[in-house]
Order: C-alpha cells, then sequence, then structure tokens
C-alpha cells in the first residue's frame, strides 16, 4: 500500500486525505470488540484509543507521525532486523532528555570525549555539575533490566502529571510509598515529594528576595543593603518576638518582595528548541494584509519600529505588555490581605500562545496584606532597572532554531490593568487605547490575567506566608511546564485537545468550501426556521466567504 501520504505537510490536499481514508479502511476491516483503536497522529503517537471518526478528525488536524510506516499497532506484521545501535528509537521515552538538559542549562550539543588532552581542565563549576550529575541520571536505567524509561525522565512524568491533574501533596507520598514497594525502584525513586522535587528544581529559574520596609517606604537594597530600619519611617527591618530573634537565630524581615528575574526567561524562549522559532512568527509567517490579527499589526508597533530602526531591525527583539492587579490569595474573602504582582506578556510569540499561562512571565510578587498604593514604584525599582538595561544594552542570547548568538533587547509596548491600578502607575485614570492604536483588544484585556490569578491562588498551602506559597508553586509550574515540552507518549499542556476545540481547520469531503468548516453545538439541538432578515444575512455571507461563487459575481 502506498504510504507517500504520510510525509505530505498539507492535510487538507486530496492525496492525503484519500490516504487516511486506506489507513481506515486498512485497520477497521476485521470488526473491533470496542470500536477504538490507537490515534497514530502527532498528538496521541499511539497512546491513546479513539473511535474512528475521531481518529480521522485527529489525523487531518494534527497529522500522522511520519516515521511511523509499519503500522505494527494496528495488526501489521513487521520482520523486525535487530542491530546494534546507539541511537535512541522512537519508542524510547528519554528521547529528548538530554537536549532538554542542554537547553535548559544553556549548554546546546555538549559532547564528552574521554580521550581528550586534561593538561588544561579546570574543576566544573556548580552550574557545570547540576547538569552533569542530571546527565547521569537521564541515561540511568529507572531499574536493572528497564531500557526505556530512566530515572529523571521518570520523575519529570510523575511530578508533570502531579501539576496537570491537581494531586495533594500527600497523595503524591503516597504514590510513592506504593511504587517504591511494589517495584525493585528504592535506589532511584525519591521517598516524598519534597525530596523528588528537590532532585529536579535545580532546570528551573530561581527568584530574588527583597527585604522592604513596612510602610512600602524603600527596599533595603544597594545604598540601604545593611540598615536596621526605614530611613524614612523609622519603621524596623526586623520582626521582634519579645524583643528576640526567631527560634533559629536568623533575622525576620518584616516584609519580603520577592523578584523573579525576567532576563533569564526571556531568554530561555529561545534557548529551547521547542519555542525559539515561534518567537520569530510574527515577522516571519505574519500575514501583512493591513488586517489586525497580532499586536505586530498594531500602530503602536509600527511607530515603534518607526522611531527606533536599530532596535526593529532584529526581529528576534521582544515586545511586552506589562500587568499589575492585587488579589486575595485566600479562598475566605473574610480575611482582608491584598496581594500585588507584576506580570509581563512577550507579544513576539503567536497568537494562539502569548496570552495563555504557560506563557505568562510572573516578575514582582508584592507581600500584603495592605496593597501598596501610589507606592507600588518603590517595588517596581529593580524591574526599572532592568528593563532599562535590556532596552539600551541587551543581552547576549542563544538562538536555538538559527544556532546564532545575538544581543536581545526589549520595549514596553503597553500596560494592561484594571482602572484602580492605572491610577496608581500613572497616576490618574485612563479609558485605555482604541483597537487601530495598539491592536486586537484580547490582547491587552485582563481576563486571561484574572483566570491566572485563581491559579496562582491554588498554590497557597501556608496561610501564615501566602506569597512564598505562591513563589514555590509557581517555579515549580515554570520548570515543569519546560519539562513537559520534551516529554513523549503522555499528555501535557501542549499537545492536548483544547477544551473549546471545534474542529478549526478541519476539511471535510465534497459541498461547497463556505460550509466545509466543522463545528461542535452549543446544548441541545433545536429545529427553528429562518425569518426574512435571517435568510438575508445566510445570503450576504455565502456571496461574501464562498470562493465557488466569486467568478459569477465578477
Amino acid at each position: 500500500m502506498d504510504r507517500s501520504w504520510m510525509q505530505l505537510d498539507d492535510k487538507l490536499c486530496d492525496q492525503y486525505l484519500n490516504g487516511v481514508n486506506d489507513f481506515l479502511e486498512f485497520e477497521f476491516r476485521n470488526p473491533r470488540i470496542d470500536g477504538k483503536i490507537q490515534c497514530p497522529c502527532l498528538q496521541c503517537n499511539n497512546t491513546y484509543f479513539f473511535c474512528q471518526d475521531d481518529v480521522k478528525f485527529h489525523l487531518v488536524r494534527y497529522g500522522i507521525v511520519k516515521n511511523y510506516v509499519s503500522w505494527y499497532y494496528h495488526g501489521e506484521e513487521v520482520l523486525v532486523e535487530v542491530e546494534i545501535s546507539d541511537e535512541d528509537d522512537d519508542n524510547n521515552d528519554n528521547g529528548d532528555m538530554r537536549p532538554m538538559l542542554e537547553e535548559a542549562f544553556g549548554l546546546p550539543n555538549v559532547n564528552i570525549d574521554m580521550g581528550h588532552d586534561s593538561s588544561n581542565e579546570n574543576e566544573p563549576n556548580s552550574s557545570a555539575n547540576f547538569f552533569y550529575e542530571l546527565l547521569h541520571d537521564a541515561e540511568q536505567p529507572l531499574f536493572l533490566g528497564c531500557t526505556h524509561v530512566s530515572k529523571l525522565s521518570f520523575l519529570v512524568k510523575l511530578l508533570h502529571l502531579k501539576c496537570l491533574s491537581g494531586w495533594s501533596n500527600n497523595s503524591f507520598n503516597m504514590l510513592f510509598e506504593i511504587i517504591r514497594s511494589t517495584f525493585p525502584v528504592s535506589e532511584t525513586v525519591p521517598s516524598s515529594y519534597y525530596e523528588a522535587r528537590k532532585f529536579i528544581q535545580v532546570l528551573g529559574l530561581d527568584y530574588e528576595k527583597i527585604d522592604a520596609c513596612l510602610n512600602d517606604c524603600i527596599l533595603f537594597r544597594k545604598e540601604y543593603v545593611n540598615y536596621h530600619e526605614c530611613v524614612k519611617c523609622g519603621a524596623p527591618r526586623w520582626k521582634s518576638v519579645a524583643g528576640k530573634e526567631d527560634v533559629t537565630g536568623k533575622k525576620v524581615p518584616t516584609k519580603i518582595l520577592r523578584y523573579f528575574p525576567l532576563t533569564p526567561r526571556l531568554q530561555r524562549l529561545y534557548m529551547s528548541s521547542k519555542t525559539a522559532s515561534n518567537m520569530r512568527l510574527h515577522e516571519d509567517k505574519r500575514v501583512k494584509d493591513g488586517l489586525l490579527r497580532h499586536p505586530a499589526d498594531s500602530e503602536a508597533w509600527k511607530k515603534l519600529d518607526e522611531h527606533y530602526p536599530l532596535f526593529s531591525i532584529e526581529p528576534r527583539n521582544v515586545r511586552l505588555g506589562m500587568e499589575s492587579d492585587g488579589f486575595n490569595p485566600f479562598g475566605s474573602m473574610s480575611i482582608a490581605h491584598s496581594t500585588w504582582l507584576v506580570i509581563v506578556v512577550p507579544y513576539s510569540l503567536p497568537p494562539w500562545m502569548c496570552m495563555k499561562q504557560p506563557y505568562l512571565i510572573l516578575t514582582l510578587l508584592i507581600p500584603g496584606p495592605k496593597a501598596p498604593g501610589n507606592h507600588i514604584d518603590v517595588y517596581l525599582q529593580h524591574l526599572t532597572e532592568e528593563l532599562k538595561e535590556l532596552w539600551e544594552t541587551g543581552v547576549q542570547t542563544y538562538d536555538a532554531s538559527k544556532k546564532q548568538n545575538f544581543q536581545m533587547h526589549i520595549a514596553i509596548l503597553w500596560t494592561i490593568n484594571d482602572f484602580p491600578a492605572y491610577a496608581n502607575l500613572s497616576g490618574y485614570s485612563t479609558k485605555g487605547n482604541e483597537a487601530k492604536i495598539a491592536g486586537p483588544v484580547q490582547y491587552r484585556w485582563m481576563y486571561p490575567i484574572e483566570r491566572y490569578l485563581r491559579t496562582l491562588k491554588s498554590y497557597v498551602c501556608n496561610k501564615s506566608c501566602p506569597e512564598g506559597s505562591i513563589a514555590e508553586g509557581y517555579l515549580a509550574e515554570e520548570y515543569l511546564n519546560f519539562c513537559s515540552r520534551y516529554l513523549k507518549g503522555c499528555e501535557t499542556k501542549f499537545n492536548r485537545i483544547e477544551r473549546n476545540a471545534d474542529g478549526d481547520g478541519v476539511k471535510t469531503i465534497g459541498g461547497l468550501s463556505v460550509f466545509t468548516q466543522t463545528g461542535r453545538a452549543l446544548g441541545k439541538a433545536t429545529q427553528c426556521e429562518l425569518g426574512r432578515e435571517e435568510w438575508s444575512q445566510a445570503r450576504l455571507y455565502v456571496l461574501k466567504n464562498c470562493d465557488e461563487i466569486q467568478s459569477f459575481i465578477e
């Protein structure tokens, strides 16, 4: 049977659609007990079972795994020729662990040469030590005789499932107990969630703790780093319990700002081969026909390019939106507490990515219980300095898709706030920008941010320190989001079918093109009779959108 159709990129051409039909006919030539088969699309990769219609939908929307030329998962007999090879096969769950480590540590294409001259060697630094330890774990079998799962890939998958499914820490610890008591993995599998997270958190990025005045006057940094009280209001820097320090002997600050450096997080978007090419789609593949689809189509973006040509000449420079808002981190609204945060949105990403939660970058977590109000500028000092540095000087960044280093600069296009936050940040309220100036409104509204606040609230485990819980939960989510892009054979945030997926882009066979888009009804189906105005609207829609009748109109 001809299988050249599997290598086609155009999933809507006749050759590909006919190939899909031939595959389904081959697969369902024998009756199935439950009417379902393994789906060989790029998203499922023969892992999940669906009925015939769903498999066809997946194959047309996502495409088929191109190297799955022997349909052994679907009843085809295959003669296996055994040969020794150092390369990982497609069934090996560890295939992307090494690239993940190289890109996480910024060490692309690392080769370990055992026969080189060691006369000029130095001891590895701490970052390199972490890398080589994890590289060893990526190649260490989970247990003796296991060839397809390593210690690292197993832990990454387990932690990802916990994050994706919302398992509690206690239930996760119980799962570890069962795994360790059932399988011979006591030497490779941690005994608790704390140990597993500590093992893998070196893949993530960190945050800084900066002491702040209790009354929001100053941050104890730079010239104030060694001060013990506020120079403006005299408030003490440290908490005092009956005139003593805490039981551990450490001084406990009265207020802590948590700052998440922006530079390494933007660099990682380019360092990862899974996201680097997406950071240039606004320039490489955007349709430039005057319609507003992306912030790059807005007047603000174009004016920035016009006034700063040296900035615009490098399409990998990043335009950002900055959002600030306050929220109550507790489930009970009877507790008066207002935590504020600052989030950055990278607009270089394509429309279907840039406003999604995995790509919202938390930069500041301002502690409560009171809102900073007009003193928010005190907390913005560190971020403002970093933004200014990235605008003026930039930072050398590795582009994994081009395999090039370049000097990355950034610019803030606009801020995203509700009206109280607008007043605090700018000193006056405003009605916002027009769509023509700033582009489509969905890239500037608060709805994605408000939904994200609900996610951040779910991280609060210690109610005596909600901001600390949020910071640790954000870091865990951040490094697991990064790792999940490299996982194989399991559902992740980046390959699962969207909740509101309606089959966009799937072409049905036969009929006019205007009627070939599939969709999903809302609620129970009902019959109705169109009125005169509705018939007129339907007729106008067909006249404007049906390609087959355009020649008759002309």
